[in-house]
Order: C-alpha cells, then sequence, then structure tokens
C-alpha cells in the first residue's frame, strides 16, 4: 500500500499531509529577512512530544504549533465540524494515521476510552484490584 498525500488545507504548496501521519513541507522559494530569495527544499517535518504530536508550520511569523492528527484530518476528512474533536479510534496518540482518526463528539471519545480499557475510572479500578 504506498502513502498517499494532500495538501493541508490553508496551507495549499506549502505543507502536506499522509493517510499514514506525516507531514512535510513542500520545495519553495523562501523570501530572506533581508529580502533576498533562496530556495528552500521541502522535507518530512519531525513532530515534536506535547500532549499530542505537533508540528511547526511557518510561512511567516508567528510560527504555528498544530497537532498532527488534526491536520491529517484536515487534508483528508474536511474542517473539523463545530462541536466535534479529533479522536484517536484506539486511544493511542502516536497512531495518527488515517485509520485510527475520526471526529466525533468528546463523549464519543471518551466512550472509546471505556471501550478500550484506557479510561481513568477503569485504570483506578484495576490498580485496585
Amino acid at each position: 500500500m504506498s502513502e498517499r498525500w494532500k495538501a493541508i488545507p490553508g496551507y495549499e504548496g506549502r505543507y502536506e499531509a499522509s493517510d499514514m501521519g506525516r507531514i512535510r513541507s513542500l520545495d519553495r522559494i523562501a523570501t530572506l529577512v533581508d529580502g533576498r530569495t533562496r530556495k528552500q527544499r521541502g522535507r518530512i517535518l519531525r513532530p515534536t512530544k506535547r500532549r499530542y504530536w505537533c508540528v511547526c508550520l511557518s510561512e511567516v511569523r508567528p510560527r504555528k504549533f498544530a497537532t498532527v492528527h488534526s491536520l491529517v484530518l484536515a487534508a483528508f476528512v474536511g474542517p473539523r465540524p463545530e462541536g466535534m474533536v479529533g479522536r484517536h479510534l484506539d486511544d493511542n496518540r502516536d497512531d495518527n494515521g488515517l485509520a485510527n482518526l475520526a471526529y466525533g463528539t468528546q463523549s464519543d471519545n471518551m466512550l472509546d476510552s471505556v471501550r478500550n480499557g484506557t479510561h481513568g475510572s477503569l485504570k483506578q479500578g484495576r490498580d485496585a484490584a
């Protein structure tokens, strides 16, 4: 199965997300502070772990940090509907592949954690037993 790439809305021609949960920049001409330009080669971005995996998207300052899963959902599914959150279906925040992501309500997200056995009250019950 080959990796598919799609433009990230709002960053068309600059950044793309893959269905395997990776983010890349594209080749482009960058303007330096002094007004000169240079060719900047595209690359796979290295995410940093905060609560979720994040990447820094920048064309000009200020830079914007965004979660990888939200970028993948935006590129492949579309904008986040009002009142919805991006969900990791198996509760594994390290798996940002499209097959593991969906939009849903916060209640759906909590039900996922109960179904997957990762909900806080379930963990406490196991630890006490």
